[in-house]
């Protein structure tokens, strides 16, 4: 709803008085919010068709309530979050708090990690932030995402503990072309969800393509939700693969290529 609410209040703040707007959204997705998130700020939709499991609304951009679309743009945007004291913002993966497979992750990353590493799937930093603050003797990383806001959160977060040298790279990481090789290390929690739907197959894809950016010898660490199937992928793209643990509904890998 606060990514809602923070997109609808862009669009109202950058389209003139009179202009016309036209949102389309998946019901699962916000669409059957859409009509009550624009009353908000004193609109009304002046036509509206709900069809196929999805909203489409249009509106003209009248007498909207300044200080609500004030109010949406504040907590919808880059922020530094009171829970974490990361900069964050609404819509990324877990946002609004410290992920519970991160935080588990980040306790089996080793604090004698050299050389070239990255975070695959870094979101707002925080596994890149816990790793470089227990390793000194890293001398690049790569923080990565297909979230360009992930990216902008990540580089502010980042950009306090360490003047280490570290690229932030956008791309999709299911796509192993034009990525860094022969890393000695990777780091990562990888996405299981495409929309609201459960995919294990991203992390399938994840896998290889980390796989394919490792040196020989060079190590992944990763994280995953328990009953997600990757030990035959792990098997097939590395020379060996151990469980570190396995509790509250996660389980840490290591493997070595």
């Amino acid at each position: 709803i606060i990514e809602g609410r923070y997109l609808i209040a862009r669009t109202l703040k950058f389209v003139k008085p009179g202009g016309s707007i036209f949102i389309a959204a998946e019901n699962k997705a916000g669409g059957n919010r859409l009509v009550k998130i624009i009353q908000q700020f004193n609109v009304e939709s002046s036509h509206q068709i709900s069809k196929h499991k999805c909203r489409f609304v249009a509106f003209e951009n009248i007498d909207i309530h300044e200080k609500d679309l004030e109010n949406a743009l504040q907590d919808g945007g880059l922020q530094e979050h009171h829970k974490t004291g990361l900069v964050t913002q609404a819509g990324l993966y877990g946002w609004d708090k410290i992920d519970t497979g991160s935080e588990l992750l980040q306790q089996y990353i080793p604090s004698d990690l050299i050389g070239n590493i990255a975070d695959f799937g870094c979101g707002y930093g925080y596994l890149s932030q816990k790793t470089l603050q227990q390793n000194t003797r890293i001398q690049k990383l790569y923080a990565m995402d297909a979230d360009a806001r992930a990216l902008e959160c990540a580089k502010r977060n980042l950009s306090r503990i360490s003047n280490l040298e570290i690229d932030y790279i956008w791309a999709d990481l299911t796509q192993s072309s034009d990525l860094p090789a022969n890393l000695d290390t990777i780091i990562m929690n990888p996405p299981f969800h495409e929309g609201k739907k459960a995919d294990s197959a991203i992390g399938v894809a994840f896998i290889k393509t980390a796989s394919s950016c490792l040196k020989r010898g060079g190590a992944l660490y990763m994280v995953a939700n328990h009953h997600l199937p990757y030990e035959a992928v792990l098997h097939d793209c590395f020379s060996s693969h151990k469980l570190l643990c396995q509790e509250k509904g996660f389980k840490v890998f290591k493997t070595i290529k």
